[in-house]
């Protein structure tokens, strides 16, 4: 169940970001990312970590400073928010 609604969640933010000009479809980006956020920090400390690793490496971040549990909690993230990209891997 959090799994088809991170996934629901991250299909219409994708539709939103085609929108960019809007000022509403903005605010509707930060109240999607917002909801994601919280089903992830209510479910799972893991996802958390997932998230932020997530968020980081999409920054051009690096992964060169994380442990084995840092990459498994990366994986148990993406699969939730991307499962179908994640079985195709």
């Amino acid at each position: 169940m959090l799994q088809i609604l991170i996934t629901n969640y991250v299909y219409r933010i994708a539709l939103f970001k085609s929108q960019q000009d809007n000022t509403d479809v903005a605010e509707q980006i930060v109240e999607l990312n917002g909801k994601i956020r919280e089903l992830v920090e209510q479910n799972s400390p893991r996802l958390v970590r997932g998230k932020m690793l997530y968020d980081d490496i999409k920054k051009d971040g690096t992964t060169s400073g994380c442990s084995n549990d840092d990459y498994k909690c990366f994986i148990d993230f993406y699969k939730a928010i991307d499962f179908p990209s994640f079985c195709r891997i």
